[in-house]
């Protein structure tokens, strides 16, 4: 053993650039091959992807460095955007509504202007409309009416959303209210 080394050993040279071999008197190392991208333990890394691929990273687009040895950012998506195949991609149309959950939603909801997001427009005790929005009320809260048959009246949703059943009148219904029998 010369000065430390086992021969026939590997390492990388300082500059992680090349690969060494300790000499077979132990005296020294020799470079024997050079890595394109990079050295470590002894060994040159392999190529980690093709030159000019595209992937997504962390709303980011991620480019394949010519020598094919590592992703380099390229350019970033919005902030809550996708990223799909190396392309950044909207969620929504700019401008388009929807209600949420979808249905009769509770939620009223309208696309950024950026297109990567959906924002809340309106909160619907009503009930909502993926086009016009939250269903307007019909009613004054806790009003009440007559029905059409003028023997009951209707009582309207706490929150205005509709006429409901409140009750019949023996002797017929005025102003949203029974009649008192004579």
């Amino acid at each position: 053993m010369g000065d430390g080394c086992v021969p026939g050993q590997k390492r990388c040279d300082k500059s992680s650039s090349h690969v060494q071999q300790c000499r077979t008197d132990g005296c020294g190392w020799d470079t024997i091959g050079s890595c394109a991208c990079g050295c470590a333990g002894g060994k040159c890394r392999g190529k980690v992807c093709k030159a000019g691929a595209r992937k997504c990273g962390s709303y980011a687009i991620l480019e394949c460095t010519a020598d094919g040895c590592g992703w380099k950012k390229v350019s970033s998506c919005l902030r809550y955007c996708t990223c799909s195949l190396g392309v950044c991609k909207k969620l929504c149309t700019p401008g388009a509504t929807k209600c949420h959950p979808p249905g009769a939603g509770k939620w009223f909801m309208k696309c950024r202007s950026d297109g990567c997001r959906w924002n809340t427009a309106g909160n619907c005790a009503c009930g909502c409309n993926n086009k016009t929005g939250c269903s307007k009320p019909v009613c004054k809260p806790n009003t009440k009416k007559c029905d059409d048959s003028g023997k009951g009246y209707l009582e309207c949703h706490p929150f205005g959303c509709r006429w409901m059943p409140g009750g019949q009148c023996t002797c017929g219904c005025a102003n949203g209210t029974c009649k008192p029998c004579p």
